[in-house]
């Protein structure tokens, strides 16, 4: 019998299962090997880092919770260059829905090839962000964030301010709030791959805090009003700029408070520093005239004089050492009224000096001038009240009519409206409803009634008659100042001022107003700033829905401020 064939085959078998279990080891010999260098090559592709979660920057409200600044969600575009240099087949997509040349978008990748992320655009359309989408490039990302906007542009600008690119307050109320405002960001541990994309959320360390949302005792109609107001009357003057501030003198809310010239905050190429500050709290000066109803109520309270006590002003100017003081014209014998309704410098000065040092001074100081308003806003000016016991005599004299001495146009407003009020000081707040405010009585109820009355005559029959409202009994009082220029007091460069209230009898309004520097003809206070009192005054009434208290015509709010969401500045 040949065995030969059955050997063969029997070589053949163990040949191929010895084959077979070669192959077998050597995988597995294999798999021991590189197995773990692609995983270890995956362990590394992929790493864990912690993301910052941001948060939302709380609203500013108005009063009646009108916006005066909100956060709009947008999308940026931002490249990865050292990816996009793989794919130039996308470069004409990517520049035509950026409406750029493809030449200026390979410039752009070639110069930034070694980065991986680069701004290429701050905002995106929504027809932009939706074709991206549907394109998925590999490098190309879009980017959510958050960008201030603020409604009523201009006219808020100096007290609400603006945020930075980071959403950090800036200027204005979102600086002074921004603790507040802000939020607190959030954490979260992620798993990203070597090409920096979030593979997936693995935990969050620390949870988001939402910024409260922030509501304010101003009324963006009033504020509308008073910026138009204002505006018209700077540029119609050819004046430097000016402010107005209108409050409750009741409570001490902040109703309105402008600045000309301004700036829209939704703009970035209209922020320029100049533009920034809050006349109304930052600039001091001399209130000249709108001080003399304090000397006024200092000499009621004294007990030494009475509304008709009658003060010699002849003739017309008399001098204390190398100085005088002296008026226009020679007024004679007033009554103490009378100084006030003919605003007679050397009878508020004679006046002054009948009496100490110490009570000009006294008066001055407890209706808060020289002292910060309180409200909580940066840069604001102390103003100067210098203590009595430095002065000179001249400076005894001309305190009582408003010189040598420097206020604010909110301090202004605070110590008017201790007439308006019946002699309370209270502290101003920019926030509503404020019913725990401390107040303290500075001056008689019957003093006061005894100024208003002399304020109502100002402007019945003295130098205020432009600033009458229709429908209302007004009282103020004019003021105009000359600015120290060159190291004296200038008879060119003057503060145009009105501050007053309405109704005169049961004031629920005080207004001030200040225009710097006009340089038409009329110069004024009551030329130039007490028309302004006066439009800002009739339209904050109907606005605020306060009852005229004289017979007329009484007319409707005027269409224009009668939709108070006005939106400017809509530009991204």
């Amino acid at each position: 019998m040949n065995s030969s064939p059955l050997k063969y085959r029997r070589y053949l078998v163990l040949g191929i299962f010895f084959f077979a279990a070669s192959t077998l080891i050597f995988g597995a010999i294999r798999l021991q090997i590189d197995e773990p260098v692609d995983l270890a090559q995956r362990a590394e592709s992929r790493s864990e880092k912690l993301q910052e979660i941001s948060t939302y920057r709380g609203i500013i409200f108005d009063r009646n919770h009108k916006l005066l600044a909100v956060s709009v969600p947008h999308h940026s575009l931002q490249i990865n260059p050292s990816q996009l240099l793989h794919t130039k087949e996308h470069w004409a997509d990517i520049a035509k829905v950026i409406d750029w040349p493809v030449i200026r978008l390979e410039k752009f990748i070639n110069a930034k090839n070694a980065r991986k992320g680069e701004m290429l655009q701050r905002i995106l359309s929504d027809r932009q962000i939706e074709v991206f989408r549907r394109l998925d490039i590999k490098g190309v990302d879009l980017m959510p964030f958050q960008k201030r906007h603020y409604p009523l542009g201009r006219s808020v600008s100096q007290l609400v301010g603006f945020t930075d690119r980071n959403d950090n307050g800036q200027e204005g109320i979102e600086k002074a709030f921004n603790q507040i405002l802000a939020g607190k960001t959030g954490k979260r541990k992620i798993l990203h791959d070597a090409k920096g994309n979030t593979v997936k959320t693995l935990r969050v360390i620390d949870a988001v805090t939402p910024g409260e949302d922030l509501r304010l005792s101003i009324d963006s109609g009033v504020q509308y009003a008073a910026y138009r107001a204002l505006e018209k009357a700077v540029i119609r003057e050819n004046a430097d700029g000016g402010s107005a501030v209108v409050m409750n003198p009741h409570n001490g809310e902040i109703l309105a408070i402008v600045s000309y010239p301004s700036f829209n905050p939704n703009e970035s190429s209209e922020k320029k520093a100049g533009l920034y500050r809050n006349r109304a709290v930052t600039d001091a000066f001399e209130p000249g005239s709108t001080l003399k109803p304090f000397t006024i109520a200092m000499a009621l309270q004294s007990g030494q004089f009475l509304p008709d006590t009658e003060i010699d002003t002849s003739p017309g100017y008399f001098d204390l050492g190398e100085d005088r003081v002296s008026d226009p014209v020679n007024r004679g014998l007033l009554s103490l009224s009378s100084v006030l309704t003919q605003s007679s410098n050397v009878g508020s000065a004679k006046i002054a000096m009948t009496l100490p040092y110490g009570d000009l001074w006294d008066i001055l100081e407890s209706v808060g001038l020289g002292n910060k308003s309180g409200l909580t806003l940066g840069g604001e000016s102390s103003g100067k009240l210098s203590f009595h016991s430095t002065w000179e005599p001249i400076e005894h004299a001309t305190h009582a009519y408003g010189y040598g001495m420097q206020v604010t146009l909110v301090q202004l407003a605070r110590a008017y409206s201790v007439l308006a009020n019946g002699g309370w000081l209270l502290p101003l707040t920019l926030t509503p409803d404020n019913s725990l405010f401390d107040k303290t009585r500075v001056l008689k109820d019957d003093v006061v009634m005894d100024v208003r009355e002399m304020l109502a005559k100002v402007v019945s029959e003295g130098s205020g008659k432009r600033a009458k409202v229709e429908g209302y009994s007004v009282g103020g009082k004019t003021g105009t100042v000359r600015k120290f220029h060159n190291g004296a007091y200038s008879s060119e460069r003057h503060l145009a001022l009105f501050a007053g209230m309405a109704p005169a009898i049961n004031p629920q309004l005080v207004a001030v107003v200040m225009i710097d520097r006009p340089k038409n003809k009329e110069q004024y206070g009551g030329q130039v700033a007490a028309p302004v009192f006066s439009e800002i005054v009739y339209e904050s009434t109907r606005i605020l829905g306060i009852s005229p208290d004289q017979p007329g015509t009484f007319q409707p709010l005027s269409p224009k401020f009668a939709d108070t969401n006005i939106i400017e500045g809509q530009k991204n």
